[in-house]
């Protein structure tokens, strides 16, 4: 595999699925025998999966005379079920990588998303960019300020995180 990532990897995958299901494959064949040729753990295969159904879908959308007919999709559980990766290879692997500044007991928390929330009162809140703050195993922060506004969300459920703020919105 290159190193240019799991987005390249899985898109070397999603070919080679394709390729197999175009052979005549089952579409959970095809996943398996190209999630395990790509060295995928059952989350990856899951992906695969989803891209593939999603391509398949496209596909069978622009080709079919029939628009309303079904297209044979892959199952992710019976995909995650036919790997041959073993995960407990691939947590040992993880274990030893080290993560640089983070440690065990350090959590991070969002505190601002781009992507829009729906507050039970009905109003819709999203900021102009996404903000973490690390915090310790007592949820307080690892830093002293919060440049710009936090949600009235993360105010409310990290006290400590509201009183840094310059703004809660």
């Amino acid at each position: 595999m290159s190193g240019h990532g799991f987005k390249a990897q899985l898109k070397e995958a999603l070919s080679s699925a394709v390729g197999y299901f175009q052979d005549g494959g089952d579409p959970n064949a095809a996943c398996v025998k190209a999630a395990n040729e790509a060295g995928f753990n059952a989350d990856q295969a899951d992906r695969l999966v989803e891209t593939f159904n999603t391509a398949r879908v496209i596909c069978h959308y622009k080709v079919a005379e029939d628009k309303a007919s079904s297209c044979s999709l892959a199952d992710k559980e019976t995909v995650r079920s036919q790997l041959t990766s073993h995960p407990e290879e691939k947590t040992a692997e993880y274990a030893n990588y080290d993560y640089g500044c983070y440690r065990q007991a350090e959590v991070d928390h969002v505190i601002r998303q781009k992507k829009e929330i729906r507050r039970p009162s009905g109003l819709r809140v999203s900021f102009e960019d996404n903000a973490m703050v690390l915090l310790n195993e007592r949820n307080e922060p690892k830093g002293t300020e919060i440049k710009g506004p936090i949600a009235r969300e993360v105010a409310e459920r990290f006290p400590k995180l509201g009183s840094m703020a310059t703004l809660i919105v």
